[in-house]
C-alpha cells in the first residue's frame, strides 16, 4: 500500500475538495499489484552523477533538493525516496560535489531544482 501523509490543513480540505482526496488518498486498488509498480520510472538512480544530481540528457542537469514533503501526491515518482528523509537530506558536502561537477560539464545550460519541498531543507534555509 503507498505512504499517505497529509498536513492538517489539506486534511480538511480532503473532506470537501474531491479533487484534493484523489490527488493525495491512495486508492484501496493501488499499490497492490507489485508486478506493475516501477521503483523509478523516470531512470533518475541510473543517470544520478552526484548524490541529489541527475544528468540524463546532454544540456540539462536536475538538482534534487530534498526528498522531503509535507504531503505524499499520488502521482510523485520518487516514491522511493520521498518517505526516507535520511535519503533526503543534503548536505554542504554534497553541495560542494555538484558544484564540482557542474564546472567540469560546461554543456549543462539548464539546471532544473526539484525534489521535495525546498523549505524543509534545512541547509538551504542557513
Amino acid at each position: 500500500m503507498l505512504s499517505k501523509r497529509l498536513s492538517p490543513y489539506l486534511e480538511k480540505l480532503s473532506v470537501t475538495c474531491p479533487a484534493i482526496y484523489k490527488q493525495f488518498v491512495p486508492s484501496l486498488q493501488e499499490g497492490h499489484d507489485e508486478e506493475l509498480t516501477v521503483d523509478d520510472p523516470l531512470l533518475e538512480e541510473e543517470h544520478t552523477v552526484v548524490r541529489g544530481l541527475v544528468h540524463k540528457y546532454g544540456n540539462r542537469a536536475l538538482l534534487l533538493l530534498t526528498m522531503n514533503c509535507a504531503a505524499y501526491c499520488r502521482f510523485c515518482t520518487r516514491r522511493r525516496k520521498v518517505s526516507d528523509i535520511k535519503k533526503g537530506i543534503i548536505t554542504h558536502h554534497d553541495l560542494d560535489k555538484m558544484v564540482a561537477y557542474l564546472k567540469k560539464h560546461p554543456e549543462i545550460k539548464e539546471l532544473i531544482l526539484s525534489g521535495g519541498d525546498p523549505l524543509t531543507q534545512p541547509v538551504i534555509l542557513k
